[in-house]
């Protein structure tokens, strides 16, 4: 959620606590071979884990994968738990909280 300060700047207000959603990021070996594309797929990997979109990331109040950029941030990220804390898996949550019954 944002809000405005009282100088008229946007801020990200996070709730205290929230589940740690982990979008995937595949290679898809059919893909990649098809389209000769494996050295960008590789690159694009290797990059998106550097500590520069890390920081970026983190900076924009997403949370890093990277022990060390996370430790820099946390004081300014919301604290995180396993979806394993409520439930066994991700299927589990959705039809426990979020299924019309």
């Amino acid at each position: 959620m944002e809000k405005e300060d009282s100088n008229g700047d946007l801020e990200v207000v996070y709730s205290p606590v929230s589940i740690r959603a982990e979008p995937s990021v595949a290679w898809v070996d059919a893909n990649v071979s098809r389209k000769k594309t494996e050295a960008y797929a590789k690159a694009y990997l290797e990059f998106l884990h550097s500590d520069q979109p890390q920081e970026t990331m983190a900076r924009h109040g997403y949370q890093p994968i990277n022990p060390g950029v996370l430790r820099r941030y946390t004081n300014r990220l919301p604290h995180l738990f396993p979806i394993t804390i409520i439930a066994r898996n991700w299927d589990e949550a959705q039809e426990k909280f979020f299924s019309d019954s």
